[in-house]
């Protein structure tokens, strides 16, 4: 992701080319940090940001946001954010979804990626699969043949 960033710098407008460098500089702040202030630091307005993002391909910058923090979050362990008696609503809803934010990113690093090796192991080994589908537009079969794989398909 920031790779792709980097590489469209050139062909951004200079005021985008400013909110591109900030989120290369710190991506991890630029991940939590609010629209305003991010529009601050690249002394640019509000809807730049929201242009920058979507010009990078993303819907927006809520999505944007999203995508970056578990881009540099990967492999980052768990931290456990505990809501307090005391916190603000809005520190409780960012604490709730960092909680499980994080908690998907490690069910994803840790057990997601093995079990994924482990099916494709399984059909790798079968040398047959069989494909059923409740759609007869299935490309299932296809897939296969293109991979060099016998395959027989059945519809319910």
């Amino acid at each position: 992701m920031l790779d792709r960033i980097r590489a469209s710098i050139p062909a951004l407008p200079p005021a985008e080319q400013r909110v591109a460098k900030l989120v290369l500089a710190d991506p991890r702040s630029f991940a939590s940090l609010p629209v305003g202030e991010l529009a601050e630091r690249s002394q640019v307005s509000k809807p730049t940001v929201v242009r920058f993002c979507r010009s990078v391909g993303y819907d927006g910058l809520a999505d944007f946001k999203l995508k970056l923090a578990g881009n540099v979050n990967e492999g980052v362990p768990f931290v456990h954010r505990s809501v307090a008696e005391d916190d603000k609503p809005g520190d409780v809803i960012v604490k709730v979804i960092d909680n499980a934010v994080s908690a998907l990113l490690k069910y994803r690093n840790d057990a997601a990626g093995h079990a994924f090796e482990r099916a494709i192991a399984a059909l790798a080994a079968a040398g047959r699969a069989a494909s059923v589908s409740s759609s007869t537009a299935s490309a299932t079969p296809v897939s296969w043949h293109r991979t060099g794989s016998t395959s027989s398909s059945g519809w319910a």
